[in-house]
């Protein structure tokens, strides 16, 4: 039985490969970014493109800016801004997302946690459990 936080994990490590694939194609014309603030969720729990809520473009400012700092590795500055951005928008998944990133990049297990909690509560990531996973059937 795989976990949430793994799905999560895959997807962090997913953005990342992209992310490095994307840097290496210097040159060559960039391919479209689709930001944080624009990701929703599918079934699964897996990241897709869509409308993720109502972001206010000063919140979307902030979630870019933080988004700019977690690729440049200065981790603080963007988990402050996604903090920032988190109380513009609330109910908005995507600056939640960035705080977890921050955490796993840090190893900050308790902010990884919430950050988690916050994603569920968003809709973000699926409960685990038999009870809840339709390729779960009990024998």
């Amino acid at each position: 039985m795989r976990t949430s936080s793994g799905r999560v994990f895959r997807a962090v490590t997913l953005a990342a490969t992209v992310a490095a694939a994307l840097a290496c194609n210097k040159g060559k014309e960039p391919a479209p970014k689709t930001p944080l603030s624009e990701l929703s969720t599918q079934r699964g729990g897996e990241l897709t493109g869509g409308s993720a809520g109502a972001m206010s473009a000063e919140a979307r400012v902030v979630l870019d800016s933080g988004n700019a700092l977690y690729r440049a590795k200065k981790y603080a500055g963007a988990l402050a801004q996604y903090r920032i951005a988190a109380q513009q928008a609330p109910e908005d998944p995507a600056p939640y997302f960035g705080i977890y990133m921050v955490a796993g990049a840090t190893g900050n297990k308790r902010l990884q946690d919430s950050a988690q909690a916050a994603l569920r509560a968003r809709g973000m990531i699926q409960p685990e459990g038999p009870h809840v996973r339709a390729d779960s059937v009990r024998k």
